[in-house]
């Protein structure tokens, strides 16, 4: 019986400053560098064969250094990892009226998109892979794994470069190992930017 490891991990701290408005958005902070560094050692030693990133510059900057750990592997960027808003929740929907409902529409496909992509049987072999991601996205695709309300993704919180861990098995059942590990960062490097 074969399982697919799944390792969701959410972008390090970041520059929240975006002064030439850049869809890629800032780059890590010094924080952000020691976050990644930390979760790199974490990740170290295992039988990772894949690691997939949001095309957004902090994802992209977290999985580089996560790469680090495993020279053979290269970065494979996937948009449809970048942030997004999933689903409005209905009774917060009045947070979200800034928002242009055709971004929203492809918000929810491009993240529909991440689930079925991702989220599939293991096919006969056993298979480790990162995803650097973004926390509006890996909460949806926590409450899709787990067949929880989409919208219920607001509920759920996770740290910058918190680790969340699913096994899927070849029949597609699908187990929740961890949410949002954080052990390996010290108590300074827990933030939520």
């Amino acid at each position: 019986m074969s399982i697919r490891t799944l390792y969701l991990i959410r972008h390090a701290q970041h520059d929240r400053a975006n002064p030439e408005d850049d869809e890629l958005e800032g780059g890590l902070t010094p924080a952000g560098e020691m976050q990644a560094d930390w979760t790199a050692r974490r990740m170290q030693g295992l039988p990772v064969q894949a690691i997939y990133a949001s095309d957004m510059r902090r994802a992209q900057q977290t999985a580089a250094m996560l790469a680090r750990c495993f020279p053979e592997l290269r970065v494979r960027c996937d948009p449809d990892l970048r942030e997004c808003v999933p689903v409005i929740p209905p009774l917060q929907a009045d947070a979200f009226t800034n928002l242009d409902p055709s971004a929203i529409i492809r918000d929810q496909y491009r993240a529909e998109r991440a689930f079925t992509r991702y989220f599939r049987r293991a096919d006969g072999r056993d298979a480790h892979e990162i995803l650097v991601t973004h926390g509006n996205l890996l909460r949806y695709l926590v409450c899709r794994a787990l067949d929880l309300p989409a919208e219920r993704w607001t509920s759920l919180e996770i740290y910058n470069c918190g680790i969340t861990e699913f096994t899927l098995d070849h029949t597609g059942r699908t187990q929740l190992v961890s949410h949002n590990d954080s052990g390996h960062l010290p108590g300074y490097l827990k933030t939520f930017l």
